[in-house]
């Protein structure tokens, strides 16, 4: 019985993971990209090797729980997050007093031509 619910909770902790590397929301640094990275193939090779083997520890099983607890309430947060701050454009053009400001600088480029 051990077997199945770290299979089960190995796969959904991949799942999660892998998510999490591609949701656009989640893009905190880079340590926890490649944190993430690293617990999506932990997962994926502990999920291998468990199937494999057939015999599992009921410790291990507890580290496996803990980790998707860890990574379903982050999701929960990420998601919460996401609907609360709406989504910002990641460039605007400038706006008329910006393109004013930078004419009127001393740098620039059209007092050097």
């Amino acid at each position: 019985m051990l077997i199945y619910i770290s299979l089960a909770s190995l796969a959904m902790l991949c799942l999660i993971c892998v998510a999490g590397i591609f949701y656009e929301h989640f893009r905190e640094n880079y340590f926890q990209f490649f944190g993430l990275c690293g617990i999506a193939f932990y997962a994926a090779s502990r999920f291998w090797r468990i199937s494999q083997l057939d015999e599992i520890s009921p410790q291990q099983t507890f580290y496996h729980l803990s980790f998707l607890a860890f990574a379903l309430g982050t999701a929960y947060k990420t998601i919460k997050f996401a609907k609360d701050h709406p989504k910002r454009p990641k460039s605007r053009p400038p706006s008329p007093q910006q393109t004013a400001k930078h004419e009127n600088s001393p740098l620039s480029p059209s007092r050097f031509s």
